[in-house]
């Protein structure tokens, strides 16, 4: 503190020290948040409320969720549809076994064989 320190009585120089050190922590917290701020504008990291809006991966539509139990009557035990039919036949059997179990309603081709692996997912 130098020449100034004469200026100041003790509890005074004890006040200035406790501040100096308070504004010490305020100025890190300060710059540990612009730091942040400009890693997060580089895209160096991402920003917080994006660790919240990532979306969820899609396993199975609700269609595919409902042809479980079809396939597993369809071809017993675990539903897994063997290698030599063709796509229409899969088509076939199933679409009809899903009509039968769920009261006439139809169900799309390419659900169909989404669920049994002749096409991408989603």
């Amino acid at each position: 503190m130098g020449e100034a320190d004469s200026d100041y009585t003790p509890e005074q120089q004890a006040i200035i020290i406790k501040r100096m050190i308070e504004n010490a922590v305020e100025f890190d917290k300060a710059r540990k948040s612009i730091d942040r701020a400009n890693a997060i504008r580089d895209g160096l990291i991402p920003p917080l409320w994006m660790d919240k809006a990532k979306p969820k991966p899609v396993t199975n539509d609700w269609q595919q969720r409902y042809l479980t139990p079809v396939f597993s009557e369809c071809w017993p035990p675990k539903g897994q549809v063997p290698t030599d039919l063709t796509n229409n036949d899969i088509v076939k059997k199933a679409g009809d076994a899903y009509q039968k179990r769920y009261g006439g309603r139809g169900v799309g081709r390419n659900t169909i064989l989404r669920k049994a692996g002749r096409l991408r997912p989603k």
